[in-house]
């Protein structure tokens, strides 16, 4: 079975380099990382280029924004693998070895899609309902609805056969939602208990006009790029 870890290179530079920093700080897996780059206005190709030789990431296609799902999927249909983490870079792991036990839980035979906790998603379970069940050591929660979800690991045969991942826009946002129909007691989408992430929010490379395009693009219905976000603004 081959393994790996797949990216959206689609941030500010600082933020991608302290998420990856916090990947190679928490990890324990030797896992090569594949990314797109989805062309962010502000990740020049040098800051690319950095990126590439600081974390040994190997860039697929060319630089245009796909938007997330089609940028997966891309990664996903491209490269031969049987299992990825699916990591948002500006993601925050903070238990150690979280790859390897998500690596242990995606290959039990009914695990199709398995995500790291953290706070939102923990109180969303809570208040929407999940099952509690196990495998070898791990304690895993199966939402009974559709929760937010960050840090993943997929089974790549499997998504590949429902035709990859969806989103109802094009470059983010309802993923959760939309993927929900896909998931029942045979094909599980699972959280993996105590082992946990964060996002890197109010910090001051987070680009606060970012913040307010995902805002307004997953709830206000704006459909623009971020670029033209941006030129909208000048």
């Amino acid at each position: 079975m081959s393994n790996a870890i797949f990216t959206l290179l689609y941030n500010e530079y600082e933020i991608i380099d302290r998420s990856m920093q916090q990947l190679r700080n928490t990890n324990t897996l030797d896992l090569p990382i594949y990314a797109v780059d989805n062309a962010y206005p502000f990740l020049t190709f040098e800051m690319v280029e950095r990126l590439k030789s600081k974390y040994n990431i190997t860039i697929i296609g060319e630089r245009y924004n796909r938007g997330l799902s089609a940028g997966y999927n891309e990664l996903i249909n491209t490269l031969n693998f049987d299992f990825a983490i699916l990591y948002d870079c500006d993601s925050y792991p903070i238990t150690q070895g979280w790859d390897a036990a998500m690596m242990d839980v995606i290959q039990h035979e009914n695990v199709k899609y398995l995500c790291l906790m953290f706070d939102i998603c923990r109180r969303e379970m809570i208040e929407r309902g999940y099952h509690q069940w196990h495998y070898m050591n791990y304690e895993i929660w199966q939402p009974t609805q559709a929760c937010m979800q960050s840090i993943s690991c997929a089974d790549l045969k499997f998504l590949r056969h429902i035709g990859g991942l969806e989103e109802p826009k094009k470059y983010y946002g309802g993923l959760e939602s939309t993927m929900f129909k896909h998931w029942n007691n045979i094909n599980r989408i699972g959280y993996l208990n105590n082992y946990f992430e964060n996002q890197i929010n109010n910090v001051e490379e987070v680009n606060p006009l970012y913040r307010q395009y995902k805002w307004e693009y997953a709830h206000k219905n704006y459909d623009g790029s971020f670029d033209d976000f941006i030129k909208a603004r000048q």
